[in-house]
Parts: C-alpha cells; structure tokens; sequence
C-alpha cells in the first residue's frame, strides 16, 4: 500500500531548525563542528541512571557492547531534554496510544508490569495492531516509513501527544539498551524501571488492564503502621491503609512506588523508608529481647515517617518518656590542654555516652520508667566535638593545638550553645577567653618624610607581640586571633583580616627590618579612605598625616605663576599649573588630561619654566609623536623664550651629538620613534621632567614605548593625554605604572579586582569602579571644555604645528627651488603683472606637497611618501573622536579629502563627504546634526558658505586657503545660532614652508590673497612682487 496522505501537511524539521546545529554560529559553514557540538551537548544533558544505585552496572555495559550502532547515535537526540523543549510546541496528534497492560507475580503484593500498544489513526478513527513492537518504536523516533498491517506510514513522534512521545522515547530507549524483557509481544518492567513506566503514563489517556479501564489517582497514600503481640510475645509491625484490603493491593517499583487497587493507580509518599517494600511483602517481627531497644532506637525515627502508629496496650505513650537528648559539656583548662567531658540529659534524668543503660530510677517514687534514649543525636554530639577535640576516653576528649583551642572557644562553642548545648567552664578554661566578640583593629598613620609609618594594634589590649607577629597573623597566616602570653586569645574578625590582606596587595607597602610597615606617599589618600570605611577598623592619624592627605587631594595650591611666561592664563589653566606644582613639591606624579584645544602644553611649559626661576638645572625631556614635536618647539619658544630647547633629531651622528650636550638645554623633545633608537643613550643621563605627550602611546604595558620610557631616570613625571582610556581600563594602569609603578598594585590583581568586574558589570562593578576613582583621583586633573565654557571665548583659534618628513622635505626643497626659477623667469620675460597664473600654479604645488606628497604624484606611495601633517591629522581626529567631539574638516583640495577618506575606511572612522559633486546635501547636513558620525568632510568651494552644522563643535582647516573672511565662513558653519558648546577652530601648518611665511603674511596684513590659498586668481594684483619673493625664499 502506498504511503498515507493527509489533508494537513505534516511539518518537517530541516536542517537549520535542529537546535543543536544553531549552538554555534558558524555551525551551518562548518557541517564537523556541528556535529561535534551535537554530540557535546547531548552527552551533556543525556538522561543516564548511573547516578541511581538501582543499576546494574554489569549489565548496562553488557548492553553497550550488544547496542545498535545507529540507534546508539539516535539516542543522543532523543534523551535531550534540548530536543524535548524543541518539540514542545510541534506536536499534531494525528495519531494516538492504547496502551494494554498485564501483570504477573507471585503470592505477595509485588507485581511485575507488562506493556503491548496499540496505534490509533484519530483522523481515519482506525485502530492498529502493533506486532513488532521494538520496530514500530524506533522508526517513530526517527520518523523512517513503516508497515503497519500493510499500510505504508511515516509516523514521527511529533504525531502523538506530548505524553505519548516522551512514552514511546522512553521505551525505545530501554530497547536501545537492551534492558526490556520481552516474551509474546509485550514488554515486562519491574523495579525502576516499572516506576518509570508507570510516571509516565500518568498523562496517557488510554490505558487497560486486561478488558479494564485504568486511571490514576492524583491522591498520594499515607500508609499507617499497626503493631500487636504474637504468640511468643514478639513485636510485629503490619503495614495498613484505611478502608483498603491489602490482599487486593499490588505493588510496582523497588521502593513500592505505585500501588494498584481496584483499577486505580497510587503514588505512595516518597518519604518513607525503605522499610515499607519489606513490609508489604511480609510483617516485621521484633524479638522480645529486643524491643526495649527497638522503643529507643528505631520507634522514633518510624514516629517521624508515619502519621500514626498503632501500638500494644502495655506499651503506654506515657510509660515511655521520649525527652528530647540535650547534650552536656564541661571544659577545663590546665595551661597546656583543654579537657572536655561529654554527658546527656533526658528531662531530670543523665547519662553517659556509650552506657548501654535505657532507665534510670526515679528517686521520687522508686518506678523504673522506659527512657527513649535517641542514639542517633548521642552519636552526633559526640562527632561534632571529636572534630575539635581527639577523643582520650569513653566521654572525654582533648587537644593542645592553639589553632583548635582558638576555634573551640570562639567560633564552636557559641555556635553549640545556640543549638542547645549546655556548657560548664571551669575558672582556669574562663581566663582563654579575653572577649566574646572580635576586637576592633587599629592602624595609625604617622607622616614621615616622604611616607607613612603604620603601626597595628587592637583595642583595649595592651599586651601584645611585636608588629610583624601581628602583620604575620594577618598578611601571611591568614590566622583569625593573636595568642598573648598570658595564654589568652585575641580574635580578629575574618572580614578584617581579608580587608587588611586586601590593602595590602593593593598597596606597595614595604616592610623594614626594624619590624616598621612603610607606606608610599601616594597610596596614602586611598589607603584612610579605604579604612575609614570599614566598621571594624579604627583609624588613627597625626596631625601631620592629616594635612598631607588633604593637601594630596586638594586641587587648589598656593603658587605664583613664573615670571617670564609670555600670554595668560587662563582661570582654568592657572589651576591646573598649580595642581602640577603641587605634585612637584609634593613629589608626586599625576597625569594632566584636558580636553584637546584647553592648553596642556601651555601648563606644562610654564611649570618646567618655574623649576628653572626655581633654580633646578636639570633638563626636562619631552616625548611627543613625530608629528607634535614641531609643535612642542614652536609652542615652548612662543610661551618660554628664555627656556633653551633642542629637538632631538637627525641622523645617528647628529642625534648623539645633541645627547651628550642635552644637559646644557633646559628642555629636550624627542619622539617615541627616536626614542626606540636612543633610549639606551639617553638613559645615562637624569632628567628633571620625564613628560609624554599623547601618552596613550604606552597603553600597553608590554610594548617597547611602555617599557623605554619606564626606563629613563628623572625626578618627577607626567603624563598628558586628552584620552586617558581608549579602549581599555588597562591602559591607565600602564600610566600609573610609569607615573608611579606599584601605585595600582599588580596588573594582574588590577585586573581581577577592578578591570573584569567593571566590563562584565558584575554586582561589584560599581563599588569597583567607585574605588578606582577615588583611588586615581588625586593624581589625574581633567576638565572638558563644558566645565570651562565661561573660561573660553565662544570660538577660539589653536595653531598646529608640524614638520615635514624625510622625503617630503626633498620633495618639497626640490619643488621649490623649481618654482623660484620658473617665477623668476617668467617675470623677467613677461613681467610681474602678467605672471599671475604662473605664479598662482608654483605656490599650489608648494602647498600641495604641505599637505601630502601623493596630491602631487599619485604613485608616490608607501611609508617613505607620508606627510608630517597627515599624521599630526589623523591623531588629532582620534583624539577628537575619543573626547566626544565632533569635527568639520575643510580643505581647498578634494584629493586630500579622498586621501582622509581612504584613510577613515581603513580605521573604521564614519564620517560624511560633501563637495561640488554631492548630491542630497541637505539630507547630509541633518544626519550629520543628529549625530549619525564624528566627522564631515568638507570641500571650500562647496561647503564654505549656507550651511548650519551646529553639531560640530570642532573646526579643523588643513590646509592654508583662507583670508579673515573665508576663515570666518567656514568656521561659522559650527558657530552659528542653536550652537551651546566652544568652537575650538584649528589651523594646520607646517613649519619652515610656504604655509608658515603665509601665517606671517596674514598676521601682518590680515588679508590673504585668494590668488595663493585658493582656487580664484582674482585678487593676485594685491600681492606685491616682494611678499611673493618672501614666499618662495
């Protein structure tokens, strides 16, 4: 017969639905990794009964050998509880189970279950016979065709019931290892597996017991317990269940888990012992020499399992006196051993442990009453105390250790007398014990010159060992008290000592042979603090440690600003002059970080220019990127010109002769390239100020920049960085680690306790990044351009400076010297005033080259054809990014906007383009204002004038085109109504080219020609023969 169709279409699963092939994302381009993912899992979750004792191990190995291999690997999907929740919601129910049932056993009431099916067709209302049973299971699982009485099916599992399913998975199972016992078409169940069976037709509609009906009960059994007297005056013990003849009853499962009556299923309580399975069987018979012990030993516990227990007239509840055991302790001490005896008290009545004795007289009325004595809580007492004590006799235990003394008093024996224990101490055990509760720990700061001295002790005790007992206790045995000589104990609360172990770990504290703990003068601040927050520590400090602290914290210093600095101050930056003076004085190290465009260089110079008007002679070295070195040198001969600065650059030979007479300049820069050359060199020598400029650049610890700068000797450091953390938290522990190494403890610990709790925001990240901001906040001055918008003028003007590379300058001396005898010639031949286009075509060259040699020549390419200022650029943008600004880029050339570009998709900077080509300006102009990216690219001639782009509150001109009137335009696309924040305009020049001699031009006549800076040759006749010769000179 062909295979049956119905009107609805069944689901199949594909592929890309098993969930197992979805756990890993590259499971559906990696077929192997899947499949091991498959098999991972499922043995992960795989339902196995080998943590049931029920198995037999033998056995199931035996049915491993014997197990069909592909059924063994079906068995992975179909025990998964993945692959259960999977189907939960795929379940149709064409199809449906009659389950037939069939019991066998002998004269008891346990019984062995018997199982056939029958499959019922709930669409076509046709009922089949299923002959081959173990078949029929496996290809339902699979969901492979089959014959059923002719009939050629697909039947999955996602046709039955939920119940259904998970019966038929479950049988198939036991096939697939081999544990059924089939006889006649039918499988037979007993012990585990029978409760198993039977749990799981609870919820299967269908069910007979030969041509009978069964249900199951939702009731659960409370089995009673009756008791008599037999002939021999014997105790037995009869299981009963009210109303029930328990010859009808049959009982399934090795604990006789289920109980069948009249047709109808029973859960027994699982709470019972094991005790009933034997009693079902047959009655308990408790000889009569043994019931007095059995009262004692056994008939409380079955007190505890059965709502009633029925038992004989001559055994009175009030006869047997069931007094809870209560246990008794005495302690004595003998200056070297703690003794305990142990004894027990029922009501008025006491015993000793292990006496064999169940009554004690009644000194009242001269009766012997019954005493349950509960043997089982005896036992207990007595384990507990042996775990502290070593047992020396029937009842009596000992120990010398310290450690177990300390735990005893402190710790168990509290702990006991909340749970009942009576204790006695003797007068000699009483002197061990100074206090019950921990005392509370003090530490004093005392200041010292450029430390602090801390001292430990604890309160109202006087009597202690040395320090580094104490420390020892605390640090390295990780011990809970201080013995004192008088034998007594000290405790310290655990929380104390982990908070103790905690500081120091965190903090560089050094011990001295003279038992003194010193603590750096930096770690001071976070150190109190840190203590003072803890309840069980008191904290004590000098009046000298006092003052120190606070002025460590303190932003605010008494300090005049140097005499020679040529510009002002601003407020901000006259704060944070003093904030490094400070630091100076204080000698400490701390990192300056600004937003970009507020002056940190400024700062910086007038604070190395006050060491010099202070007499220190030492030179300051300065270490800059390549491309802010210029910058560096040009802005310490603006501000400081009485400070003597050498750049130290050049070949191999000039580099080392500057070197050695670096000590004859007040300051030296260098870059972090150069550096990598010459640290070896330069760290012969000691320097006032080791200062990094963009000090990002040692972000990671374990790279040459990092640890070449470490490397270097001088007195005082700084870091300065508008970008302290870019993408790490790391990175401001390998500042700290420059600044002030063990200053942040260990990068490992650092990590641990700060780093991953932080990025995982674990429930701890806030207090741990609460401790880290107070811990960096003293050494760390940062101030956006928000904090100060009433310090700054609404836009305000910073000139960049850079210089130009190795090959750039050849290119550029080489262009240049052609473009003076190209002027020179022309103007001879036709005269200045028709010279206009040549002239305006040898300057743009010039200009180009400034801006990047590939404007000139697009196959000059590689890492020898870069540009000084596409560097310095491209830092500056990252620095902008990184702060939260957002920037308006402008340049007269649109191959260098396209150079920027190339240069943004390899970085994955977003940005936005606009020049005469671009369409959808406006559409540009919105997304860019809703802040869809950091940076827009601009074009002169496109965007200088009509747009509002009050986003941007950063202005970047590349490259020299402007005179007073374009500059303003094109700044005043950010700076225009609606805009709220300081527009920080930068102008990028690099030195020693045509672009600074136009700088000069413009300051002294604030008109630039548009003839030289940009596309128009209209105002060349403004520019007299002299300025352009002073161009190209």
């Amino acid at each position: 017969m062909g295979m049956n169709t119905r009107g609805k279409s069944k689901k199949k699963i594909k592929e890309n639905d098993n969930p197992f092939l979805n756990l890993n994302a590259n499971a559906k381009e990696n077929d192997e990794l899947a499949k091991a993912s498959i098999k991972t899992i499922a043995n992960s979750v795989i339902i196995t009964e080998s943590d049931n004792k029920r198995i037999d191990r033998n056995r199931k190995e035996e049915s491993s050998e014997i197990m069909d291999p592909s059924r063994k690997d079906w068995l992975y999907y179909t025990r998964s509880p993945l692959m259960d929740n999977y189907r939960d919601n795929l379940y149709r129910e064409y199809y449906s189970l009659s389950v037939l049932l069939s019991l066998r056993g002998d004269n008891n009431n346990e019984r062995t279950l018997g199982l056939s099916l029958k499959l019922i067709d709930l669409e076509n209302k046709k009922e089949y016979r299923v002959g081959e049973l173990e078949s029929f299971l496996f290809s339902c699982v699979i969901g492979e065709k089959q014959n059923i009485e002719d009939d050629e099916k697909v039947i999955e599992l996602e046709d039955f019931s939920k119940a259904e399913a998970k019966l038929i998975r479950f049988l198939n199972n036991l096939y697939a290892e081999a544990k059924q016992i089939q006889e006649n078409g039918k499988l037979w169940f007993k012990d585990y597996n029978a409760y198993q069976c039977l749990s799981l037709l609870k919820d299967v509609p269908n069910i007979r017991l030969e041509s009978r009906v069964i249900t199951f009960s939702d009731e659960v059994l409370n089995l009673q317990l009756e008791s008599y007297y037999n002939e021999n005056k014997d105790l037995v013990l009869n299981l009963s269940i009210k109303d029930v003849d328990l010859n009808r009853v049959y009982t399934f499962g090795e604990n006789c888990d289920f109980v069948l009556y009249k047709d109808i299923f029973y859960e027994t309580n699982p709470s019972y012992p094991r005790i009933k399975k034997n009693i079902f069987k047959d009655s308990i018979v408790v000889k009569k020499d043994y019931i007095k012990d059995f009262c004692s030993r056994v008939l409380p516990n079955l007190k505890k399992d059965f709502d009633n227990i029925e038992l004989p007239e001559d055994i009175k509840e009030n006869d047997i006196l069931a007094f809870p055991a209560q246990a008794l302790v005495f302690l004595d001490y003998d200056g070297t051993n703690v003794f305990s005896t142990i004894k027990f008290k029922y009501g008025s009545f006491t015993v000793d442990p292990y006496s064999g004795k169940f009554t004690s007289s009644n000194m009242f009325d001269n009766e012997v009453t019954e005493i349950y004595r509960d043997t089982e809580k005896e036992e207990y007492f007595c384990r507990t105390l042996s775990k502290y004590l070593e047992k020396v006799g029937d009842y009596t235990f000992a120990t010398s250790d310290d450690e177990k003394i300390f735990y005893l008093c402190y710790k168990i024996l509290p702990s006991l007398q909340d749970r009942g224990w009576t204790c006695y101490y003797s007068e000699s055990f009483k002197s061990l014990k100074l206090n019950v509760k921990p005392l509370k720990m003090r530490v004093s700061l005392t200041k010292d010159i450029n430390f602090f001295e801390i001292n430990f002790s604890f309160e109202g005790v006087k009597e202690l060992h040395d320090l580094s007992e104490i420390v020892r206790a605390v640090k390295v045995e990780n011990k809970e008290y201080i013995r004192l000589q008088n034998g007594s104990f000290v405790p310290i609360d655990l929380e104390v000592i982990d908070y103790i172990a905690k500081m120091f770990k965190e903090n560089p504290i050094e011990q001295k042979e003279d038992n003194r703990y010193l603590l750096p003068m930096f770690s001071a601040p976070y150190f109190a603090d840190m203590l003072e927050k803890h309840s069980g520590i008191e904290l004590d400090l000098d009046d000298n440690a006092v003052d120190t602290i606070a002025n460590i914290k303190r932003v605010e210093y008494d300090e005049t600003p140097p005499k020679d600095i040529v510009g002002e101050f601003r407020s901000y930056q006259l704060i944070g002059y003093k904030w490094l003076r400070k630091l100076a004085d204080m000698s400490l190290n701390g990192i300056l970080a600004d937003d970009m465009g507020l002056g940190k260089s400024f700062q910086t110079i007038a604070t190395i220019l006050k060491e010099k008007e202070n007499g220190n002679k030492l030179t300051s070295l300065v270490v800059a990127p390549t491309s802010c070195v210029a910058n560096w040198e040009c802005e310490i001969k603006k501000f400081a010109p009485s400070l003597e600065v050498i750049v130290l650059s050049g070949n191999l030979k000039t580099r080392m002769k500057k070197i050695k007479a670096v000590s004859n300049y007040d300051v030296a820069v260098i870059s972090y390239s150069t550096l990598r050359r010459d640290v070896k060199a330069l760290s012969e020598n000691e320097f006032n100020y080791l200062i990094l400029d963009e000090a990002q650049h040692i972000k990671n610890a374990n790279t040459q920049n990092a640890k070449m700068v470490k490397s270097l000797k001088s007195l005082k450091r700084l870091a300065l960085s508008g970008t302290p953390i870019e993408n790490s938290i790391s990175e401001m522990w390998s500042m700290f680690d420059f600044l002030m190494p063990g200053f942040l403890g260990k990068h490992k610990d650092f990590v641990e306790d700060y780093e991953a709790p932080i990025l995982a925001g674990l429930d701890s990240s806030s207090e741990a990044l609460d401790n880290l901001k107070t811990r960096i906040a003293p050494f760390i001055l940062r101030r956006l351009k928000t904090d100060v918008l009433t310090d700054l003028p609404p836009k305000h003007t910073v000139v960049s400076y850079c210089d130009l590379t190795k090959d750039q300058k050849e290119l550029y001396m080489s262009i240049l010297e052609a473009a003076r005898i190209e002027i020179f010639e022309t103007v001879k031949r036709k005269g200045f005033a028709q010279s206009h286009i040549e002239i305006f075509s040898a300057l743009t060259r010039l200009r180009q080259v400034c801006c990047h040699p590939r404007l000139m020549h697009d196959d000059l390419r590689g890492e020898s054809h870069t540009s000084g200022k596409f560097h310095m650029f491209i830092e500056m943008i990252k620095e902008a990014i990184s702060g939260g600004h957002s920037v308006l880029v402008f340049s007269s050339f649109t191959r260098m906007l396209n150079l920027m570009r190339s240069a943004f998709k390899k970085l994955g900077i977003d940005y936005f383009y606009l020049d005469g080509a671009t369409k959808d300006r406006m559409d540009l102009v919105h997304r860019f204002n809703a802040g869809e990216a950091p940076i827009f690219l601009l074009s002169l001639k496109a965007a200088g004038t009509g747009l509002t782009l009050t986003q941007a509150d950063t202005v970047m001109h590349y490259d020299l085109w402007w005179n007073p009137a374009v500059e303003d335009q094109a700044t005043d696309r950010a700076y225009r109504i609606g805009q709220k924040r300081v527009v920080t305009n930068y102008k990028l020049i690099t030195r020693g080219t045509i672009e600074e001699k136009i700088l000069e031009l413009q300051n002294k006549k604030r008109l630039l020609i548009d003839t030289v800076v940009g596309d128009s040759m209209g105002d060349i006749n403004k520019l007299s023969w002299d300025e352009v010769k002073n161009l190209i000179n």
